[in-house]
């Protein structure tokens, strides 16, 4: 006797497993890099160095989370079939943005650390559910859950949405280690730029 269960109830359990590698994934790739500035900086007295490394990692990691907002602006505006509010409107990748500005400088002062990290703590969560519904659009035969969108956009922003989620995490994790090199609260440690000589 065979039972017709929908083919798309068997991608609930792949979704659910695909995000669970994406959060193994980040937090993983994170120590591995957070070993390697330890490993640059190994004495205690170098905590300015591990800061300065931080920033770098930062920095990388920004002009990537800035390249996947600008894919989610280019699936908007220039995508056959331009993906509609609340899930991939254009408020998403512009809001997005904000924190970032803020990464840029979160060395220099405790809100901007407050705000990196907090502002990158929400954008887990919606490029999270993002991925995860992506996952489930695509395990519908013929795009039937989602007849809007197309294959290609919705195959493109999974894979943009993965990726999120890992720089996401990342950003998150630097906000916290920031906080614990330079304080929560205040500052340990004034930055000055080296004059020319």
């Amino acid at each position: 006797m065979s039972s017709n269960v929908p083919y798309e109830y068997d991608t609930w359990e792949t979704g659910y497993r695909d995000i669970l590698w994406l959060y193994v994934i980040g937090l993983g790739s994170f120590v591995s890099v957070l070993s390697c500035i330890f490993l640059l900086a190994r004495h205690v007295g170098e905590e300015p160095l591990r800061i300065h490394y931080g920033m770098k990692w930062c920095r990388f990691v920004i002009f990537c989370v800035v390249v996947s907002q600008i894919v989610l602006i280019y699936l908007y505006w220039y995508s056959e079939e331009p993906l509609i509010a609340p899930y991939y409107g254009i408020a998403r990748p512009f809001v997005g943005l904000i924190p970032c500005l803020f990464g840029l400088f979160s060395d220099s002062h405790p809100m901007f650390r407050w705000i990196f990290g907090g502002g990158h703590s929400l954008y887990i969560l919606v490029d999270t559910y993002s991925a995860f519904r992506s996952n489930q659009w695509l395990s519908c035969d013929g795009n039937e859950c989602n007849p809007m969108y197309s294959r290609d956009n919705m195959i493109t922003l999974r894979y943009r949405d993965y990726i999120a989620v890992i720089l996401d995490i990342h950003c998150v994790l630097l906000a916290g280690i920031f906080c614990v090199f330079q304080g929560f609260c205040y500052q340990r440690y004034n930055f000055t730029p080296i004059k020319a000589q």
